[in-house]
């Protein structure tokens, strides 16, 4: 049971993120820009981070 408890009390948190998550990905566009690079490596890459760190850990939860 306390299992379970964490699990979703870590769901919760990741699920907490998604506001932190659009912001992160703004910034490292409005960065992009200024810098004049491409905003695709940088964006694509901490996106495909969390989408790494979000399946291990549901993976892991199962």
């Amino acid at each position: 049971m306390l299992a379970l408890l964490f699990a979703l009390a870590g769901f919760a948190f990741i699920d907490s993120m998604d506001l932190l998550l659009v912001g992160v990905t703004t910034a490292i566009v409005f960065d992009s820009k200024l810098g004049r690079r491409s905003p695709v490596p940088g964006g694509l890459s901490f996106i495909a981070g969390v989408f790494a760190v979000t399946t291990a850990f549901g993976l892991l939860a199962v």
